[in-house]
């Protein structure tokens, strides 16, 4: 029988195999400012990324035998870092990508007593923005270009960072749309808010 090997050198299969992925660091801050690193207690970890949603989503089924959320005080909003590096084999060499996350817990489930001593539950994380936007409401006048009105929410209110894109450029916010609207904002999630804007607005060629 022959030999099978999953990941093919050369044609790009290696990008959609776990084994390619290597969790580096994952570090998880207090609400109290501890720092912890929390490698050996994942068991997987679960990412999801949708122009159809407004937040990366990500997943980290833990494994606990040191009783971690009662000794570090887990209560939900801490801060985790993740570093994962990515190896996709070519030909003659490999090729290896370094991904970088911060996403807060905004839920812990699935807990799990499996045995005397052993815990199983998962966290469920979100992208900075997604958990500001949880705990504000924007309940003020707003008047301008849509577009700029969306860019002040974006900056201020969700505290959204300019990032470097492929063509090492910084990304903006496109604030060249028609007409000046005005209106009040009344008690709305930061999110909500730029939905409903988005969905009333035209850009200067249509």
């Amino acid at each position: 029988m022959s030999e099978f090997n999953s990941a093919i050198a050369g044609d790009g299969s290696a990008s959609v195999l776990p084994s390619s992925y290597q969790l580096q660091e994952c570090s998880l801050r207090t609400n109290s400012g501890k720092k912890f690193i929390i490698n050996d207690l994942i068991t997987g970890i679960q990412i999801e990324e949708s122009l159809y949603k407004s937040s990366m989503a990500v997943t980290i089924r833990i494994e606990d035998s040191l009783n971690f959320l009662e000794q570090a005080l887990i209560s939900g909003n801490e801060r985790i870092r993740l570093r994962i590096k990515h190896t996709e084999l070519k030909k003659n060499s490999k090729t290896k990508k370094k991904f970088f996350f911060e996403v807060y817990i905004a839920e812990i489930n699935n807990f799990n007593r499996v045995k005397p001593g052993l815990n199983r539950y998962q966290f469920e994380c979100y992208s900075e923005h997604m958990y500001i936007n949880s705990t504000k409401k924007l309940s003020r006048p707003f008047k301008g270009s849509i577009g700029s009105i969306v860019e002040t929410i974006c900056k201020k209110d969700l505290k959204l960072k300019k990032r470097p894109i492929a063509t090492h450029r910084l990304n903006e916010i496109n604030t060249e749309t028609k007409d000046i609207v005005k209106g009040i904002f009344p008690r709305i999630r930061p999110l909500s808010a730029i939905s409903w804007l988005l969905r009333n607005s035209f850009d200067n060629k249509t």
